[in-house]
């Protein structure tokens, strides 16, 4: 009944995604690192006067060229603000917990009282197949005392009308 229940399921849902928020504001208090690479190819171009015709020579070097970079970026203060919002995702994170849990015993307690109902309506059914019995019995006992002569016409139709408004 878990998986059908979309109150519950939502409850779950932010719930996960709470912590993963938590986690997050968490991570603003590391520090990050940047690693960086660049790789190409280097050409030379030299002029041959003033007709306006450039050529490609090849560098003594290779032509090839490349970079690389890492960086660590640690930040000392920001006026509270990562302390903040680690602190509101921690309640925003206790809130979808009591929330899910606020859930979890409503779809219990709907699932207890749904029990319930079905066996009084049992046990109803019972004491109804009971009632039901008796009443059979009680009416073969006026019928036998009737065609024996015991009791006449009328008095069936008195013990007739009492069984209908019982």
């Amino acid at each position: 009944t878990q998986k059908h229940n979309p109150a519950y399921d939502s409850a779950k849902k932010k719930m996960a995604q709470s912590e993963l928020e938590l986690s997050t504001a968490r991570a603003r208090f590391l520090p990050s690192l940047d690693f960086a690479t660049t790789n190409g190819l280097q050409d030379d171009f030299i002029s041959r006067g003033g007709d306006g015709v450039y050529s490609a020579t090849p560098s003594a070097s290779a032509p090839w060229y490349g970079t690389m970079s890492l960086s660590v970026t640690e930040n000392l203060y920001d006026n509270g603000a990562s302390i903040t919002r680690a602190r509101e995702a921690r309640l925003k994170a206790e809130l979808a917990k009591l929330e899910h849990a606020k859930q979890r015993d409503k779809l219990l307690l709907d699932v207890i009282q749904e029990f319930y109902r079905y066996s009084l309506a049992h046990a109803l059914l019972g004491v109804r197949r009971q009632q039901l019995s008796m009443l059979e019995k009680q009416y073969r006992l006026m019928t036998d005392q009737y065609k024996q002569g015991l009791k006449t016409r009328s008095d069936g139709r008195r013990g007739q009308c009492n069984w209908i408004i019982d």
